[in-house]
């Protein structure tokens, strides 16, 4: 880009692309959610499952072990989604408060993976013995 030159702002010079962008990031931000609301309702039923299990007197924690991992990899899933929508909406507002408060989203949600891989990864080993 030449010196002096500003970047295309896409509500202005393509207003149709930035419409669907908008409408894209908003579908993908309901795919997220739906997501999330999957995985809760499947660790749910897994929960309910072992504690009615317990109460009958069969320990079944490996069971809600299990749950625990699915719904981790469910979160997961969820916010790498998230992402793609916030990258989206990044792109039609170029602006610096906006890149500051994405960088800000992703490192949270970087923490929030890396801790629960490590909580994944820690079932797993204890399943595996």
């Amino acid at each position: 880009m030449e010196s002096g030159q500003r970047p295309v702002n896409l509500q202005l010079h393509l207003p149709r692309l930035a419409e669907a962008l908008e409408w894209a990031a908003a579908l993908i931000e309901a795919c997220a959610i739906l997501i999330l609301i999957l995985g809760t309702l499947r660790f749910l039923y897994h929960f309910v499952l072992a504690e009615w299990r317990l109460t009958s007197g069969k320990d079944d924690m490996a069971e809600l072990a299990a749950a625990r991992i699915v719904m981790a990899q469910y979160i997961l899933t969820g916010l790498e989604v998230f992402i793609v929508a916030d990258l989206i909406m990044l792109v039609l507002s170029l602006s610096l408060i906006n890149l500051l408060f994405l960088a800000l989203l992703v490192v949270v949600r970087t923490g929030i993976s890396y801790f629960l891989e490590h909580e994944i990864n820690a079932l797993e080993a204890r399943d595996r013995n």
